[in-house]
């Protein structure tokens, strides 16, 4: 029997409840309903889900498309960037649910990765420049501002020693499917509510890998420090019952954090994929 798959307007409303489950936990340094950034507050990242949820799970659409559209609809919007990660992990994701269904997603992923060409990754390209304006920087050989359109997976693959979501392309989303989504599981199990999971998750992750965002704007060094501030956080995380017991002192770090002007988005952006694989697919 074929497998029975979930249609545009239920997978658009699984996408946005990843999405406001994120926004509505408690994620030290990241935008939440209780705590704006400098720059920005939850009714900017409410306008992103908005902008893009119906975009980003439209059936019958390329990749390189499904990732263009979402990033320009979000830009014209919001006007800034706000989702570009969560974009790029979540697209994928979309794609290979739609082509080849539930089952060894991890493969079906790479697949579609692999079938990008110079055509989509000029494409993809031309996205991801026009919502970060610049703050991606350039490496020497794959400018993102340049010429130089390679099959993506190549660009991922180089890209892949100091960017998460590179590395996520590159290896078949390793993270999410060999490490996040089991996590997320067993959180929600210990902790009863998506909201502590989503936490609880940001915290551990945040704890194994720095943050590309840290890293590219302040440098490794730096997001390695906050890694071991994150590490320390989960080993309470390990030791209790209930989030509650150390609601303060994430309250307390997300203010350090957040007068540093120190935002962890990228462990956020895998936040949301880890949370939408894990409806999606269980």
């Amino acid at each position: 029997m074929s497998e029975k798959k979930i249609d545009q307007p239920a997978l658009q409303k699984l996408f946005e409840k990843a999405c406001m489950l994120d926004i509505r936990s408690l994620k030290p340094g990241n935008v939440n309903t209780n705590s704006p950034s400098k720059n920005l507050n939850y009714l900017d990242f409410l306008k992103s889900i908005e902008a893009c949820s119906d975009i980003i799970t439209q059936p019958n659409i390329l990749l390189e498309d499904r990732i263009f559209e979402s990033i320009k609809s979000t830009i014209n919007i919001v006007g800034t960037n706000t989702n570009l990660g969560i974009i790029l992990l979540c697209a994928p994701i979309i794609q290979a649910y739609y082509s080849r269904g539930r089952t060894n997603i991890s493969e079906n992923i790479h697949k579609e990765i692999l079938s990008l060409d110079h055509n989509s990754t000029k494409k993809i390209y031309e996205g991801i420049n026009l919502s970060m304006a610049g703050n991606m920087g350039s490496v020497e050989s794959f400018d993102l501002k340049g010429n130089d359109f390679q099959n993506f997976y190549i660009v991922m693959k180089y890209a892949s020693s100091y960017d998460l979501i590179a590395w996520e392309y590159s290896n078949k989303f390793e993270i999410i499917f060999n490490d996040l989504t089991n996590k997320f599981s067993n959180f929600r199990n210990k902790y009863g509510s998506y909201e502590d999971a989503c936490s609880a998750l940001y915290i551990y992750f945040l704890s194994k890998y720095p943050d590309t965002l840290i890293s590219r704007k302040y440098g490794l060094d730096k997001a390695k420090d906050i890694q071991k501030i994150f590490y320390d956080l989960f080993m309470e995380v390990e030791s209790i019952q209930d989030m509650y017991q150390i609601k303060e002192k994430l309250i307390q770090t997300d203010k350090v954090l957040k007068n540093d002007d120190i935002n962890p988005g990228t462990a956020a952006d895998f936040v949301v994929a880890t949370v939408f694989s894990n409806m999606l697919i269980k």
